[in-house]
């Protein structure tokens, strides 16, 4: 039988939360070099780089939600 420490809950979703993020976030980042080769004056090209300026801050929140649930520990000096 492996010996393995306890996860809390909150390491558990900062865990689901980090690995969330960093999934969206790729494809955002895919999705930006695609709307890169688009004419800028195409219909509906502000719109789309709105909706991805969207995206970036919306999982740069995630991404801080995440972080501030990571278990903290304190070093004994």
């Amino acid at each position: 039988m492996s010996q393995s420490r306890p996860v809390s809950t909150r390491a558990a979703l900062s865990d689901r939360l980090l690995r969330f993020a960093l999934d969206r976030s790729i494809e955002t980042r895919e999705m930006e070099r695609r709307v890169d080769s688009i004419d800028p004056s195409a219909p509906g090209s502000d719109g789309l780089r709105a909706a991805l300026a969207a995206a970036r801050a919306w999982e740069a929140a995630v991404l801080w939600v995440a972080w501030r649930l990571q278990p903290r520990s304190s070093a004994h000096l």
